[in-house]
């Protein structure tokens, strides 16, 4: 069997070996070998995977590495938030000390009296909009809001 390539000739074609770069595992070849980036041992790399390389030889390093960069980040940003003081409620205004490890936004309120209030305050906004909104107040027209 044979394969004609324009100018080139004719080239025979083996059975058992692709023209693509993707070949599968074959007898006899031994698969590329890496390190595991957790424990260190050395683990055969799959042929057939596509996408980027293997870094662990088995799921229980990878999900060892997971937790060890999670307190990684945790313990680097801990000290961020530390660093910040005291955040004061917008309640009642007294001032109490961050979450020691948080993410995204600092707490507004000390506590569920506080939290209570804030809901009251909110709620009291709202049925207030909406009487004016029923009553005929546009917004923007007199100045006020």
């Amino acid at each position: 069997m044979t394969h004609s390539d324009g100018n080139r000739g004719v080239f025979p074609i083996l059975p058992g070996i692709f023209c693509s770069g993707d070949q599968p595992d074959l007898p006899g070849v031994s698969a590329p070998t890496t390190a595991c980036s957790e424990c260190g041992a050395t683990f055969e790399i799959p042929r057939r995977r596509k996408g980027r390389p293997g870094k662990f030889c088995s799921d229980e390093c990878r999900a060892a590495s997971k937790r060890q960069l999670q307190a990684l980040w945790r313990a680097a940003h801990a000290a961020d938030e530390v660093r910040r003081g005291p955040v004061s409620c917008q309640i009642c205004g007294t001032d109490f000390p961050p979450p020691i490890a948080t993410s995204g936004r600092l707490p507004r309120l000390c506590g569920a009296e506080c939290r209570q209030e804030y809901t009251r305050r909110m709620q009291a906004q709202v049925r207030s909009r909406r009487r004016r909104r029923k009553a005929g107040f546009q917004p923007g027209k007199d100045g006020s809001r």
